[in-house]
């Protein structure tokens, strides 16, 4: 199953992956605390893409399009956070459960920054998680 991404992104080690985490991670929260609950999720990836870029992140991009063939499918997805090589899916609360959250939970449209896996050399695409080994699969 061929995959392209427009944008060649290098696998990362689990150190390097966890260290870059923890600064999106830190200006998520610090996205979520100024701008509140009630924005769309374009808004705080906004945001979060100037803070990175501010503390100096090198590459950050949004909406990067990942197109998956098979056969006569085609379907192109979109990426909607990498931060120097990290790969984020951000949702809200709302977007994830499609209902209001429950008591002790996060709020109404929390930024939720979802670590995804990360793309390997241009020529393979693996997913990738800390301890977990799956095998790659050839780009085109």
């Amino acid at each position: 199953m061929p995959i392209h991404c427009v944008l060649p992104v290098r696998s990362l080690r689990a150190d390097e992956f966890e260290q870059r985490d923890y600064r999106v991670m830190g200006h998520a929260y610090a996205c979520q605390n100024e701008l509140g609950r009630l924005c769309d999720e374009g808004v705080y990836e906004a945001d979060l893409k100037a803070r990175l870029l501010a503390e100096g992140f090198h590459e950050v991009h949004t909406q990067v399009p990942v197109t998956v063939t098979h056969d006569s499918f085609s379907k192109t997805y979109y990426l909607d956070l990498i931060a120097d090589d990290a790969l984020y899916e951000l949702k809200t609360n709302k977007a994830l459960t499609g209902e209001a959250p429950r008591r002790g939970s996060l709020p109404k449209n929390s930024l939720a920054p979802i670590p995804m896996p990360t793309l390997c050399r241009p020529a393979t695409f693996r997913m990738r998680w800390p301890g977990l080994r799956t095998p790659s699969v050839p780009l085109h």
